[in-house]
């Protein structure tokens, strides 16, 4: 049973006094004989026996639908979830309330009952006749990044015979997730950076080879290493010679974003600005996807599970990438552990194998710009946002070394 069952407080109170009253009755009806006082003792044995029935069995055979889906929406946007309960039982269940609770990423039109930690629990009217479905839309509408689900599902109604309370609980995970994205916030810059192509380009003047594409060979010289030697070649040309490969340029993005900031003592918090450097993300994210720009997404949130032990989306392209970039995003907790973002991007430092443009979103310090002074001076593109009385911008700043989005 995906239902547990639970009575008002005075429910067993009842039974007893039934059967107290039964009691008293049998004796003077079988001393006097009385076929008015069998009568009412038949009625009352034949309620409290059909009650007692009616506790047990109801509820056994009642389902609710829960497969498992996920609904994604954008602040502002409104859907309907479906509740379809089924009840496959004889017995009818009538003048009852079905009530529920959602967190505060989303609300209903239907009529709030109480809050609990910022979760609004609603409630509606609800019978279900003998073996018939009902199906309920529920009206939502997005309000704030973020995940929820429906959860406290209960179902609550009359005893159709004593009138007592009784309570059904849904005891399992409803499976429907809903996924509130951040509103997206345009950033000046980054379409004026989107002029190469995706993917890798041949170019000569790249300082990085694909070793699976050889474009020929050349003259050994003493700073070639030993196991670039292309043997045949030297064999027939009766002189060392060294293979040489195609050079190509990859072009994809980083979007590293520092959620982190510091008390005057050196504390790191999470930054009041979480939601808005979200934003700005989710805005790029969507832009690269239209252009067909590969990226990847880096946070310095700490994450249970696998490695790398922070929120991180590998490189990709493509709208089921975009899906994916969103949901790591509306899944990032205001209460997320934190990690230094000079130690994210020392973990990136030691796996960078390819030019790339790197966009960085939230505080830099002093110790963050050593590294991107590094990269730059390798060839990366750096890209840094910053706060201006015209919103925000992302610019090269690093080229100037002024400033570097102190905010």
């Amino acid at each position: 049973m995906n239902w547990k069952k639970e009575f008002g407080p005075d429910h067993e109170t009842l039974y007893q006094a039934f059967s107290v009253l039964l009691l008293i009755a049998v004796i003077p009806a079988l001393l006097l004989r009385l076929p008015l006082l069998f009568l009412i003792i038949s009625l009352l044995l034949a309620f409290v026996l059909i009650s007692r029935y009616y506790d047990k069995q109801i509820g056994v055979r009642l389902t609710l639908t829960n497969e498992k889906r996920t609904i994604r929406l954008f602040p502002g946007q409104q859907t309907d979830v479906k509740l379809t309960l089924h009840n496959e039982s004889f017995l009818p269940i009538i003048n009852g309330r079905l009530s529920f609770r959602i967190g505060q990423e989303v609300s209903s039109s239907l009529e709030k009952q109480t809050r609990h930690h910022g979760d609004v629990t609603y409630n509606i009217p609800l019978s279900i006749l003998r073996k018939g479905n009902v199906q309920m839309p529920i009206p939502i509408k997005a309000q704030s990044r973020g995940t929820t689900r429906f959860t406290n599902i209960r179902y609550d109604f009359p005893h159709p015979l004593n009138a007592r309370s009784i309570s059904l609980t849904y005891n399992r995970l409803f499976q429907t997730e809903i996924i509130v994205y951040p509103e997206p916030i345009p950033v000046t810059g980054l379409k004026e950076q989107l002029y190469l192509t995706p993917g890798e380009e041949r170019t000569p003047y790249s300082p990085f080879e694909n070793v699976l594409n050889p474009s020929g060979t050349r003259d050994y010289v003493q700073s070639d290493p030993f196991h670039r030697i292309h043997w045949k070649a030297s064999a027939k040309k009766q002189t060392l010679q060294t293979k040489v490969y195609e050079r190509t340029w990859h072009h994809s993005w980083s979007i590293l974003i520092n959620i982190s900031s510091k008390s005057r003592l050196g504390n790191a918090y999470v930054t009041s600005e979480l939601e808005k450097l979200l934003s700005y993300a989710t805005y790029i994210c969507h832009t690269l996807t239209e252009k067909n720009q590969p990226f990847e997404l880096m946070i310095n949130a700490r994450k249970i599970g696998e490695a790398p032990y922070f929120y991180y989306l590998h490189e990709g392209q493509g709208k089921s990438h975009l899906r994916k970039s969103l949901d790591l995003l509306a899944r990032l907790k205001p209460s997320a552990m934190l990690m230094p973002f000079s130690s994210l991007l020392h973990k990136i430092d030691q796996t960078l194998n390819h030019p790339k443009r790197i966009v960085v979103l939230g505080k830099v310090d002093d110790e963050d710009v050593t590294f991107l002074r590094k990269w730059q001076q390798n060839g990366m593109g750096i890209l840094v946002l910053q706060e201006t009385e015209n919103g925000p911008v992302l610019t090269e700043s690093l080229k100037e070394g002024d400033r570097y989005a102190q905010r």
